[in-house]
């Protein structure tokens, strides 16, 4: 949950306060949990996994505005295009582990070690070098993202409203020509 009544205090509350994701700080995030079981069968000169079910658990974490209903018409359209852009981004995330878990499944199934002793840390030591793969493929992917997420409509709207009450703020707080601020006159006046 996020707090915020506007998209600059929305986007200033995930900042100060980012999701703690599995490759650093973040908005959003997906968690896959790997179990698996198969059969060995040992043949006349080699051992192979048979029936090797890989099951992959997926958690996903998505931001929610606590404060949504507040929202005037133009941040709430913003704050559901970001959601929507970190679901796409996230299932993006979901089939990179799909495929990685492909490409696990073949690896076992072609598995050939003389005995059947070993399998399950064979099993293991591939599981963890396609994990090492996979993260290299995520971590590229969120790089291409990254340009996407930061100019996302939402953030912009974020980045105005701040310029803007900065902009506010300076003015507000401009000393009028000729006032002396800590004893020191600012401005001198010619005539």
């Amino acid at each position: 949950m996020v707090s915020g009544k506007s998209a600059m205090e929305v986007a200033a509350y995930m900042r100060r306060r980012p999701f703690r994701g599995d490759y650093g700080p973040a908005i959003a995030n997906i968690r896959p949990r790997y179990t698996y079981t198969f059969k060995t069968e040992q043949k006349k000169n080699h051992c192979r996994a048979v029936r090797f079910k890989l099951k992959i658990d997926f958690t996903m974490t998505l931001p929610k505005a606590r404060q949504e209903t507040v929202f005037d018409r133009r941040t709430l359209s913003a704050w559901r295009s970001l959601r929507g852009f970190t679901r796409r981004h996230e299932l993006v995330h979901r089939k990179i582990y799909l495929g990685c878990a492909k490409r696990l499944e073949r690896a076992v199934l072609s598995l050939r070690p003389r005995t059947c002793g070993g399998m399950g840390w064979k099993i293991r030591k591939l599981l963890n070098a396609e994990k090492k793969a996979c993260r290299a493929r995520h971590l590229a992917f969120d790089r291409r993202e990254l340009r996407r997420l930061t100019h996302h409509r939402f953030f912009e709207l974020a980045r105005r409203q701040r310029d803007q009450q900065r902009a506010s703020n300076t003015r507000r707080n401009a000393p009028r020509q000729g006032v002396a601020r800590n004893g020191r006159l600012l401005f001198f006046v010619s005539d």
